[in-house]
């Protein structure tokens, strides 16, 4: 079995100008922590899916590996980001954020019931090991059986991740402490600033720029 990998989802979530900053540092921390890279692009495996939901083809390309490290394209990571690998719970699967899954899906079947902890993994930024695969398994059949459950389509990769966690049991634990490096672009909130303008802003606060 292989170490790990860092798998790139694209096309981005917030922006292409905040990718074309956020790619390169992502590729530079997979290297720095001995990470394989495999970028999912426009590439289909789920053609009748959103394209959001080509992450779960991690379920597939990420098999062979110890473990599996979900980065969005347009997350931006601090130049001295530690590896999570090195000190997470292989049988836990590791998330920066989550939310009450019932507050943006359906949770009404027996899975979500019998879990009951009602958990949403943010998709920014997840690590599983191999003991956790689990969390990438797409859903059975068409989008058509999960539309009742999915308002926003492009979560539909989200609620995934929740119905594994739920049918699986998955345990839960955060991936960095607080203080870490991770930021999520988007435009401020006056609308003074583009996504890329509050990217830049960050690095310099980090001073990484």
């Amino acid at each position: 079995m292989r170490s790990k990998c860092v798998h790139i989802i694209g096309p981005p979530i917030v922006s292409e100008e905040v990718a074309e900053i956020a790619m390169p540092r992502i590729h530079a921390y997979a290297n720095r922590i001995g990470a394989d890279v495999n970028v999912i692009g426009d590439k289909r495996e789920f053609p009748s899916y959103p394209i959001a939901y080509e992450r779960l083809q991690i379920y597939e390309a990420g098999r062979e590996y110890e473990w599996n490290l979900s980065i969005d394209s347009d997350l931006l990571l601090g130049s001295d980001l530690i590896d999570p690998t090195a000190y997470l719970e292989p049988r836990k699967v590791s998330l920066m954020l989550s939310f009450p899954a019932s507050e943006c899906f359906s949770v009404d079947n027996r899975f979500f019931a019998r879990d009951a902890r009602n958990v949403l993994p943010v998709q920014w930024f997840l690590v599983a090991s191999h003991l956790t695969h689990e969390l990438w398994e797409p859903l059975k059949g068409e989008p058509s059986i999960h539309i009742g459950a999915v308002a926003e389509l492009n979560r539909m990769a989200e609620y995934a991740y929740a119905y594994n966690v739920a049918k699986y049991g998955l345990e839960l634990s955060g991936v960095f402490p607080p203080s870490v490096k991770v930021f999520r672009a988007e435009p401020s909130k006056d609308g003074q600033r583009t996504a890329e303008e509050v990217a830049l802003d960050k690095l310099r606060e980090w001073g990484e720029l």
